[in-house]
């Protein structure tokens, strides 16, 4: 089972993740970085109705010990 998240939800692990949008919005699924620790957004045309998937776990820069 894939996990998918929701606006306001808490960035579980820094990466590359999918924005899944409400059908019938017009919006073709697009990938997005996210960061550990920070909320998922609203989308400014479908607000609440979208969705994040993780397609790859990076870290970011700044999480890397050896930077």
């Amino acid at each position: 089972m894939d996990t998918t998240y929701t606006p306001g939800d808490t960035v579980p692990t820094s990466g590359i993740y999918q924005v899944i949008h409400e059908p019938g919005e017009n919006k073709k699924p697009h990938e997005v970085i996210a960061l550990q620790g920070e909320l998922f957004p609203v989308c400014r045309t479908c607000l609440r109705e979208v969705k994040f998937k993780l397609l790859k776990a990076a870290n970011h820069i700044r999480q890397d010990d050896s930077f």
